[in-house]
């Protein structure tokens, strides 16, 4: 029975780390088709999707406002870091 029991839960690691790779490869193709760059702000952790620019980098302020530029746009501006 434990080594029924070890072969299970090994089973289950591998479908839940295909799963989540399988996931992961819809989640880049569906931004891809959408446009959309998923970004995390580093100040409170908030995951946003933002429109793709020219391929710059993007960046917040603390009214909530996006810029996209390759330097920083303002003082008030704070990177957002893209999840790739």
């Amino acid at each position: 029975m434990t080594d029924f029991r070890t072969s299970m839960a090994q089973i289950h690691l591998d479908y839940e780390r295909r799963s989540a790779a399988s996931q992961s490869q819809f989640e880049v193709m569906d931004c891809a088709i959408r446009g959309v760059d998923l970004t995390t702000d580093p100040v409170d952790g908030k995951r946003r999707e933002v429109w793709t620019g020219a391929g710059a980098p993007h960046w917040i302020n603390g009214l909530g406002q996006i810029a996209d530029s390759v330097t920083q746009p303002g003082s008030n501006y704070r990177k957002l870091n893209t999840l790739r």
